[in-house]
């Protein structure tokens, strides 16, 4: 174990011998493969007699060309991707860069197009006009990369600053191209045909080597804070720049072998450089936001796997009110969502909703507010959150949380403690609580009250409570309600105790008071009692057993029975009245049987039955006989309903009222009897009365027609007999005649009148049709008979009764209905016989049908009566009335149908 902590410092100390910003990325990245460039190089310059080469024109330029223009396209690249990149990276020292590398890309494109055996560009290619685009070209690369170096990576170049950078870009650019074409005299010379570089050429290259150097020590410092893959290539680009410098201090001809190695350096740096600023600018923001989409897009669906998995409702709308997403449990009270707007989906409206929260939650405030929906009745607690987008953009999360049931308790809790608070404000309960560890005695406000003391008089928990408590009792009651609590505190023996009480005011009251003890351990810890305010209650007792009292007198006194059942028909209440009209003594029938004691034998059960129907609140009305003591049967008409008082069934009582009508019925019998008796005479009378027409008019239509045809032949025979000087009595025989034929059809008439022989000969139709006929002719109102195609056959009397019916009736009409037209029809079934009259006049009155005169229309009821039948009269103002007579026909045994 020893061995193994000196082993792991051992290794620790070894570690630590290393700088802090050497770490192992570093030494891959940049240490290592720089050794090797060391290497490479010293190989070239070590064996510089045996490798060295020169090309000839065309293979070099080859070489140089591709060399050149791919580094050439790299610096635009590099300028690209830092210019528009930078409103997303916002990095400064990218943009200085990217800037810089256009320059050195445009005169490396010069420096290409001026190398010798090219064609000539503007002016003659020359080996040192090659070498001074190159040489400004390496000098402002190195300074910018040093350069950038001091350039902070956050803050932002302002736009118009931009353009400045932009324009001194373009300005170094021509600047330089034109002092090389045109002013080549002023640049010192670089290169010496046959001889190789000038001291100035070497010196300028190690100037850049230094600055490069430079470059590499402030990108180690920014490594030491950042440990970024961007700075780590870019070191390594830096690193091949020096070598490509250092290359180019060692050519003697323009196309050997170190020239070339110069620029295969040279692409090196501007490839290492591309790649460290396209990992910054491109490669690692996109990496990073693919990452941060992947994190947001994983986090969205385990937010989503959330919402889907919560009781809660979860809905997200965006600022077009717009709604993206539902959780199943929104769905299912609202249904589907698609292509819906919040303000429809959830509210059934057609605009914005007035209440709506959106403003503030696009303000950056979470909302909590509650809303109850008119589509399900729900009521939910809703919390609005904002949301932000990946573009952005904010949307409303909004959280639904069904407390329909949490509310309906609330609600029936606060509608419980206000009813009971009402309940013990309105019951005079008072409350109170003793505390037995610290003496303490403590009221409820509705306490003060009845007691009438203010609670600021009395420090609260003190014991002045019972001192000034036990005063408002009577003197002899005080030491019995002191005595109940003492017991209480000391044993836990409960009371509950009745007493007059005074109060501090000196108001006479009742109250009841009751208490019992909580222990702990078998010990006393705390009293709770009540004190009840029964002024009330026991006013009411007192004036209840008044009112019983005046009750029993009341009932005593009336002349009525009265009798109160139970459920098993026993006797509870037996008045004097019931005394007096059955015989009996109340002590003597209390407890027995109402209907075996009272009722007629044979009529218990049926009687019982009836009276069944008694036991509930409406009241019922029956007539029947009783049996009194000595045997007689009385008459009596009973009121009767059911009696409750409280739920015990002892308090239910069948209570009947009733009223000995006897005599009253026996009244009624007899009178009955004598209307039914008055009625046989009248129709006795009717019938005798039809007889003697009947007679009369034959007697009037025989003996007395024949009589007065005999003088009319008579007549005749004397005035074929007279002599003819005699023209006075042939004259006087010719008015005699006239008035003898006068008087044979008053005959005829006084006989039809009596009885129309038509309704003996040919039957009621043609009697009717004959009567409407005379009374049309007689009174020149129109008549409209229809009768059945059939004859119609009935009895004697049932015509009679008809036809005269019919000639009241339209001597009714003629009298005062002032009329112009009347129907008259005539309908027979099997079963009854129908005779309906309309006229349209101006229609009987209520009046007249009750008028006990209008002797006419009694007449045509009895009628109608004596043979079974009925007549309805109905009269319409201004419209007329109609008269329907309903009499059944007699079957074959001569019995109503």
């Amino acid at each position: 174990m020893m061995n193994e902590e000196n082993s792991a410092k051992a290794k620790t100390t070894e570690l630590s011998k290393f700088p802090d910003w050497l770490d192992k990325n570093l030494i891959k990245h940049f240490v290592i493969p720089a050794l090797g460039m060391m290497m490479v190089f010293t190989v070239f310059w070590y064996f510089k007699e045996q490798i060295y080469i020169v090309f000839d024109i065309d293979t070099y330029l080859s070489w140089h060309n591709i060399l050149e223009f791919s580094s050439v396209v790299v610096s635009i690249i590099i300028f690209l991707i830092s210019w528009y990149s930078y409103k997303q990276t916002g990095n400064q020292r990218e943009l200085f860069l990217g800037t810089a590398f256009l320059v050195v890309g445009v005169i490396d494109f010069m420096h290409t197009l001026s190398f010798p055996g090219m064609p000539a560009f503007i002016s003659q290619n020359t080996t040192n006009k090659a070498i001074d685009y190159w040489i400004v070209a390496r000098l402002i690369q190195a300074a910018a990369l040093t350069g950038s170096g001091f350039i902070s990576t956050r803050q932002q170049f302002h736009r118009f600053i931009r353009a400045k950078l932009l324009m001194g870009a373009l300005f170094l650019i021509i600047a330089t191209f034109y002092v090389i074409t045109y002013l080549p005299h002023l640049i010192p010379e670089m290169f010496v045909p046959g001889e190789g570089l000038t001291p100035t050429k070497i010196w300028l290259e190690y100037s850049v080597v230094f600055i490069i150097l430079l470059a590499i020590g402030k990108y180690i410092l920014i490594y030491r804070q950042t440990r970024t893959s961007m700075v780590r290539t870019l070191l390594l680009g830096l690193m091949f720049f020096v070598f490509s410098e250092l290359s180019f201090t060692l050519y003697a001809s323009a196309f050997d072998i170190y020239n070339l190695l110069g620029h295969v350096f040279k692409t090196g740096t501007m490839i290492l450089i591309f790649q460290g600023l396209f990992v910054s600018s491109v490669q690692e923001p996109f990496i990073r936001l693919k990452l941060a989409e992947d994190i947001v897009r994983i986090e969205r669906d385990n937010l989503k796997n959330i919402f889907e998995a919560i009781e809660d409702g979860v809905y997200i709308v965006n600022q077009q009110y717009d709604i993206q997403y539902v959780n199943p449990v929104l769905v299912k009270d609202f249904g589907p969502f698609e292509g819906r707007k919040c303000y429809a989906y959830f509210h059934d409206r057609e605009d914005i909703c007035p209440w709506c929260k959106i403003a503030d939650i696009l303000e950056g405030k979470t909302v909590r507010w509650e809303w109850q929906s008119l589509k399900n009745q729900k009521t939910y607690d809703l919390i609005d959150t904002p949301l932000k987008n990946p573009d952005g953009s904010i949307s409303k999360l909004e959280i639904f949380r069904d407390i329909t049931e949490r509310v309906r308790v609330e609600q029936k809790l606060v509608n419980s403690k206000n009813l009971l608070n009402a309940t013990q404000r309105i019951a005079g309960v008072g409350g109170w609580m003793w505390n037995a560890e610290n003496k303490s005695m403590f009221w409820t406000d509705e306490t003060y009250r009845i007691h009438e003391i203010d609670p600021l008089e009395i420090e609260a928990g003190s014991n002045e409570h019972i001192e000034r408590g036990a005063e408002c009792y009577d003197e002899k009651d005080r030491p019995i309600i002191l005595d109940a609590f003492q017991k209480c505190a000391d044993e836990g023996m409960p009371y509950d105790l009745v007493f007059p009480f005074t109060t501090v005011k000196g108001n006479r009251i009742w109250i009841r008071t009751a208490a019992q003890a909580e222990e702990e351990n078998g010990e006393v810890v705390r009293v709770i009692g009540n004190i009840i305010d029964i002024t009330e209650r026991v006013q009411a007792e007192e004036n209840l057993v008044k009112e019983k009292e005046f009750s029993e007198k009341l009932i005593d006194t009336s002349k009525a029975i009265i009798v109160g059942l139970d459920k098993n028909h026993k006797i509870q209440l037996f008045n004097k009245g019931a005394e007096k009209i059955t015989g009996y003594k109340r002590t003597n029938v209390l407890g027995k049987d109402w209907f075996k004691e009272f009722f007629p034998a044979g009529l218990h059960n049926e009687m019982e039955e009836v009276w069944k129907d008694s036991w509930g609140q409406k009241m019922h009305s029956y007539i029947n006989p009783i049996i009194t003591k000595n045997g007689a049967e009385r008459i009596i008409s009973w009121q009767t309903t059911g009696f409750y008082e409280g739920d015990d069934e002892k308090n239910h009582l069948l209570l009947s009222i009733g009223e000995d009508i006897t005599e009253r019925k026996i009244a009624e019998d007899e009178l009955s009897k004598s209307r039914q008796q008055l009625r046989e005479l009248t129709r006795y009378l009717q019938d005798a009365r039809e007889e003697e027409r009947t007679h009369m008019a034959r007697e009037i239509h025989d003996e007395l027609g024949q009589m007065l045809t005999a003088l009319t032949m008579d007549l005749a025979w004397m005035s074929k007999r007279l002599p003819p000087d005699t023209p006075i009595l042939a004259e006087k025989i010719i008015m005699m005649t006239k008035l003898v034929n006068e008087t044979i059809q008053m005959v005829q008439r006084i006989a039809t009148e009596l009885r129309p022989g038509l309704l003996d000969d040919l039957g009621l139709t043609a009697a009717l049709e004959w009567q409407t006929q005379e009374f049309a002719e007689r009174s020149e109102i129109t008549c409209e008979l229809h009768v059945p195609e059939d004859a119609i056959t009935l009895n004697r009397d049932l015509d009679t009764t008809l036809f005269r019916i019919f000639q009241e009736t339209l001597s009714n009409i003629a009298r005062h209905a002032n009329a112009t037209s009347v129907r008259v029809e005539l309908e027979a079934d099997p079963d009854e016989v129908t005779l309906t009259i309309q006229d349209d006049g101006v229609g009987i009155t209520d009046s007249k049908l009750t008028d006990t005169t209008s002797l006419g229309l009694i007449g045509v009821r009895e009628r109608a009566r004596f043979n079974g039948g009925e007549v309805t009269i109905q009269g319409i103002p201004d419209q007329g009335t109609t008269v329907v007579v309903r009499i059944p026909r007699l079957s074959e045994d001569g019995s109503r149908k």
